[in-house]
């Protein structure tokens, strides 16, 4: 083990057979053999690692694996590696393909995810294509690529793919999340309504609110809502568009938890706007304890406004 860590530190690439033989040899040794092919600096290793694969029998699985961890493109190898019959080597070679594939070539594993070669492989396909989506310069490009996909898969694949285009994020991955929000397929409604419920930008959220007020009254109705108010109370935004989320939201919600989840919201952001949402907020029954919770929470956090001490006299408060 030391040695083999030395190595790692000072060898070149006339170590490259030594360490490969040992690591293919000895499991428990696998994982430092592997940093140590990761860490030598010799600008002659890359070639000599790579001239290896194509006849590479009992080190295969680790020349894989060391392939993908210092980011060597050997695209046509690794899919040739896929074939193989061993299915340890098969993952290292779908995930090396992950970390390595070009952006030219993302097609050639979407291939693989949308039918892969043993079933077997599904999953680990799965997740060499997510890990190569977000690391795509070409953000809009990958989600046009994989939205292209998703039409074409099979039922069973598409929400696989779903979940990496969310991944991938940007305007084009949630267009096509959006557009199977609102297929007649329970089963895709499903995984989209809970990915918009999770997304990371504030540009889902008129696509939530849309989902919230428009079709059917069901589960993936109240999701898109509950999904909508998350947004108005985690992202950073002006308090004025802050103010206009809840508004819409107050006027959209179709049952009393949700109300009070927004006024939650408003509790947590005092400000003229959020207060008079919750003045307004206390003249509904069913609202009036916790609307009235709310308008005190904020009207300590505001009682050096003179306007905001006006405003909650002037409603009998």
């Amino acid at each position: 083990m030391a040695a083999i860590n030395v190595l790692g530190r000072i060898g070149d690439a006339t170590c490259v057979d030594t360490l490969l033989s040992v690591g293919s040899q000895n499991d428990d040794l696998r994982p430092a053999v592997r940093a140590a092919l990761v860490a030598l600096s010799d600008p002659q290793v890359n070639a000599s690692i790579l001239a290896r694969l194509p006849n590479a029998k009992q080190d295969k699985q680790v020349l894989l694996e060391v392939i993908g961890l210092r980011q060597l493109e050997a695209t046509d190898e690794l899919v040739k590696a896929i074939d193989d019959s061993n299915e340890a080597v098969r993952v290292a070679a779908l995930q090396a393909l992950g970390q390595t594939v070009p952006q030219s070539r993302l097609d050639t594993l979407v291939g693989i995810v949308v039918k892969p070669k043993q079933s077997t492989d599904a999953a680990a396909a799965a997740s060499a294509l997510r890990t190569a989506a977000v690391r795509m310069p070409d953000r809009e490009g990958c989600a046009a690529l994989l939205s292209g996909a998703v039409e074409r898969a099979p039922a069973s694949v598409k929400p696989t793919l779903l979940e990496i285009i969310a991944a991938v994020g940007g305007t084009k991955a949630l267009e096509t999340v959006a557009q199977y929000a609102r297929s007649k397929d329970d089963s895709l409604r499903d995984i989209t309504s809970r990915l918009m419920g999770e997304w990371m930008t504030i540009d889902v959220a008129p696509v939530l609110l849309d989902l919230a007020t428009q079709g059917p009254a069901d589960r993936f109705q109240v999701r898109a809502m509950r999904g909508y108010i998350r947004v108005a109370r985690q992202f950073v935004m002006p308090d004025e568009d802050r103010v206009k989320m809840c508004q819409q939201a107050m006027a959209a919600a179709k049952n009393v938890a949700e109300q009070k989840l927004i006024l939650d919201v408003l509790k947590r952001y005092p400000s003229l706007g959020t207060l008079q949402l919750a003045i307004e907020s206390h003249a509904k029954p069913a609202l009036k304890e916790d609307a009235r919770q709310c308008i005190e929470a904020i009207g300590k956090k505001l009682a050096d406004n003179n306007e905001a001490q006006q405003l909650i006299k002037k409603a009998g408060l």
